[in-house]
């Protein structure tokens, strides 16, 4: 019953008092992808206030997967005040039934300070994010501490 309480309370208090100081975004394109496209989705999940400075900042690393197919990866880091304006975003963005959904979820999302979201690239590349758990996914990870 103890941990059952102590995950109750982590919901409550989840999306209103957190603070992100912060957040990784990773992706990767496959050959048949369009990797601007990719790009695109990616910085979609940072506000567009702050897109422009970040978009220079993405790491891009070339690997090759198991049949010998093209991957990029793609990979941003954020810290400070603007990691937790990504939080905010993300987290306005979301719809009510993918906030119920992760904190349903919170259990296998929260390790230590950290929670594990993933984003469906296809959504967020047309300007909104879904929560997925599919593949064809944007992961993020929010570095949390309570206000």
């Amino acid at each position: 019953m103890r941990g059952r309480r102590a995950v109750e309370e982590r919901r409550k208090t989840l999306w209103s008092s957190s603070i992100a100081t912060r957040v990784e975004l990773s992706c990767s394109a496959h050959a048949t992808e369009n990797e601007e496209k990719v790009l695109a989705a990616l910085l979609n999940v940072v506000p567009g206030s702050l897109r422009e400075r970040y978009a220079q900042a993405v790491g891009v690393a070339r690997t090759v997967g198991y049949h010998g197919n093209p991957i990029t990866i793609y990979h941003l880091i954020i810290e400070g005040p603007d990691a937790n304006e990504v939080f905010k975003h993300v987290v306005s963005s979301l719809s009510e039934d993918d906030k119920e959904y992760v904190e349903s979820t919170l259990r296998s999302r929260l390790e230590g300070h950290k929670l594990y979201i993933r984003i469906s690239k296809q959504w967020a590349y047309l300007g909104g994010l879904k929560v997925h758990e599919g593949d064809d996914v944007i992961r993020i990870v929010f570095t949390l501490k309570r206000t």
